[in-house]
C-alpha cells in the first residue's frame, strides 16, 4: 500500500532523530581505550571509578585482610608501579595489595586497584611470573573492563549496587571476601582475559621481564586446574579458575604470541621472588581455627567444639564452621557476632530474620552464660539458636532440622553446645601456621620425599608438587631450589635423613 509521500517523509524524519540521540546517547556512554583502541561502553566518568574503586577497596581489605609478611607489600608495590608506567593510564593513583588469602588469585577493581593473594605468591617461581600476574590485572583497568562490565549490569539492573548486579555466587576474591563482605567481583569472559593477556604481555615486555614469565604462569594454572580436576577437587570452586577462564587455552595462545613475536630475554628475578616469600605463611592460619575429625579448636579465640559423630565438619578459614549429617536433613552452624551480650544477640536476631520463635531459655556452658531460643524456619525446617558470651564477645551455635525428625535431633544438638569448653591441650593452644621455606637441594629429592614424616597439619605432597611446578614422585635435580613447608623455620644447616637438604633460614 502507497503512503503520501509528506506522511513518510516526516516519519522518516522523525526516525532519522530518534536514531541520532540513540547514537547519541551510546557515544556519551562511552570511553574511548587507548589500551585496545576502540570505544568502550562505560557509564562512569574516571572520577567516579577511582571513587568506586577506593570504596570496593576498603570493603576487601576488611574482609580478606592484608599479609603481614615482612616487605612483601613494598616488593610487590614496586613491580607493579614499573609496569603502571608502561600501560596507557599511568596517571590512575595505582594501589597494589597482597591480601591475607591462602587461595591462588589475583584480581583488579575499577579505578586501579590490583591484588595478587599470598596463596598466589606461593605458587610463583619467579619474579616474571609475578609481574605477569600484575600485567595482566593493570590490563583489565587499563581496558575498562571492570566499569564495562559494571555499566552493562547498571542497566540490565536499574543501578543495583556494583556487587549485587554480577553473579552473587562467584568467588573472585576467595571465600574470605565473597562470604564475609557478600562481594562477588567480576567474571572475566573469554575475550576480556585473552585481551589482557596480550596486554599484559606488553607491558611485562616494556618493564623488561622475560615474556616467558605469562607463559609460565599460566602454565602452571592450566596444570592446577588439571590435577584438581583428577583428584576429584571441584576447579570450578577455585577462585582463579573461576573468574580467569579457559587456562589451557591463554596458555596455548600466548605462547604462540611470544613465538609470533620471537620474545626473548628480559629479567627473571627467580632469587629475588624467592627470597621475599621465604617465610611467609602457607595455607590458613590454624591459630584463627582449624578442625581435627569432629573437633573445632579456634587457639586464638581459646574455645573448642565438638560436633555429632559421623557428621561432615567444614571451616570456611575466616568466620563459619557448619556440620551436616550426610543424607538427613540436618545442620549446625557456629559463628561469631559483632555483640557482647546474649540477649542483645537474640533480639537482633529474631529483628532481622523475622522467624517465629519461643521464649528464650538462660543457663551455662562450661561456666559460660548462654540464651538459647527455639524457632520455625522456612522449608518446614525447626531450630534452635543459642548465644554463648564468650570472653567479652558473643558467639553463636545454630541447629536445623526436617520439622519431622527435629525432636531426635535435638539430642545431638544439646551434646554439641554442652561439649563448647576452652582448650585444653597445651599443643593445640601453641599451634602455629605453616610457612615456606626455600631451600637447595644437595640431591634429587622428590615433593613426597620433601614432605617428611612429619608435615605440618593439612599439608600435602600434592601442596608441595604443585608449588614446585613438580609430579608427586618426580625427583628435582641437585642444587634446585625448592620450596617446602614447615611448621617452624629450619636452622640454617644441613638435615639428617634421607634427603641431607641444605636449608637457608627464612625470618622467624
Amino acid at each position: 500500500m502507497l503512503r503520501p509521500r509528506a506522511a513518510s517523509s516526516r516519519r522518516s524524519a522523525a526516525g532519522g532523530r530518534a536514531l541520532a540521540l540513540a547514537g547519541a546517547l551510546v557515544v556519551s556512554a562511552c570511553t574511548y581505550s587507548k589500551a585496545v583502541n576502540r570505544l568502550r561502553f562505560n557509564l562512569v566518568n574516571e572520577v567516579d571509578e577511582i571513587a568506586l574503586g577506593r570504596q570496593l577497596d576498603a570493603s576487601v581489605v576488611e574482609a580478606a585482610g592484608l599479609c603481614d609478611h615482612p616487605g612483601i607489600d613494598v616488593y610487590v608495590t614496586g613491580i607493579g608501579a614499573r609496569l603502571a608506567a608502561r600501560g596507557e593510564r599511568p596517571a590512575l593513583p595505582w594501589i597494589f595489595r597482597v591480601t591475607d588469602d591462602a587461595d591462588v588469585n589475583a584480581f583488579a577493581l575499577p579505578g586501579g586497584h590490583v591484588y595478587v593473594t599470598r596463596g598466589l605468591l606461593a605458587h610463583l617461581s619467579a619474579e616474571s611470573e609475578l609481574a605477569a600476574a600484575l600485567a595482566h590485572e593493570i590490563a583489565h583497568v587499563n581496558a575498562y573492563h571492570g566499569v564495562n562490565q559494571y555499566s552493562r549490569a547498571r542497566v540490565a539492573q536499574g543501578g543495583v549496587g556494583f556487587f549485587r548486579v554480577i553473579d552473587p555466587g562467584l568467588r573472585h576474591v576467595g571465600g574470605a571476601v565473597a562470604g564475609s563482605a557478600g562481594l562477588a567481583l567480576l567474571r572475566r569472559s573469554r575475550e576480556d582475559e585473552l585481551e589482557a593477556d596480550a596486554l599484559g604481555l606488553r607491558y611485562l615486555t616494556a618493564a623488561g621481564y622475560e615474556a616467558a614469565g605469562i607463559q609460565r604462569l599460566l602454565g602452571h594454572l592450566a596444570t592446577l586446574a588439571r590435577d584438581r580436576a583428577r583428584a576429584a577437587e571441584d576447579p570450578q570452586q577455585d577462585p582463579w579458575l573461576s573468574t580467569h577462564p579457559d587456562p589451557e587455552l591463554r596458555y596455548q595462545t600466548i605462547t604462540r604470541k611470544i613465538a609470533e613475536a620471537d620474545a626473548s630475554g628480559g629479567e627473571r628475578g627467580e632469587e629475588r621472588l624467592l627470597a621475599r616469600i621465604d617465610g611467609m605463611r602457607y595455607g590458613p592460619d590454624p591459630r584463627e581455627g582449624f578442625v581435627d575429625a569432629r573437633t573445632f579448636y579456634h587457639p586464638r579465640a581459646g574455645f573448642e567444639v565438638t560436633f555429632p559423630a559421623a557428621w561432615e565438619v567444614a571451616f570456611d578459614g575466616r568466620t563459619v564452621v557448619a556440620a551436616y549429617e550426610p543424607g538427613a536433613r540436618r545442620i549446625q552452624v557456629l559463628g561469631a557476632t559483632e555483640f557482647e551480650d546474649p540477649a542483645q544477640a537474640t533480639t537482633a536476631f529474631f529483628n532481622a530474620t523475622e522467624l517465629p520463635h519461643g521464649p528464650s531459655v538462660s543457663g551455662e556452658v562450661s561456666g559460660h552464660p548462654v540464651l538459647v531460643t527455639e524457632f520455625a524456619a522456612a522449608n518446614d525446617l525447626l531450630g534452635r539458636v543459642a548465644f554463648i558470651e564468650y570472653r567479652g564477645r558473643v558467639l553463636l551455635l545454630a541447629g536445623f532440622a526436617a520439622r519431622e525428625v527435629w525432636e531426635a535431633s535435638l539430642p545431638a544438638f544439646q551434646a554439641t553446645l554442652a561439649s563448647f569448653r576452652d582448650i585444653a591441650d597445651p599443643a593445640v593452644l601453641a599451634v602455629s601456621p605453616a610457612r615456606l621455606a626455600v631451600i637447595t637441594l644437595d640431591r634429587p629429592t622428590s615433593p613426597r620425599e620433601l614432605l617428611g614424616d612429619a608435615p605440618p597439619r593439612g599439608v600435602r605432597a600434592q601442596d608441595l608438587a604443585w608449588v614446585n611446578h613438580a609430579a608427586i614422585d618426580e625427583r628435582l635435580p641437585a642444587g634446585a631450589r625448592v620450596k617446602v613447608i614447615v611448621t617452624q623455620p629450619p636452622q640454617a644447616a644441613a638435615i639428617s635423613g634421607p634427603q641431607a637438604l641444605t636449608v637457608d633460614a627464612p625470618p622467624p
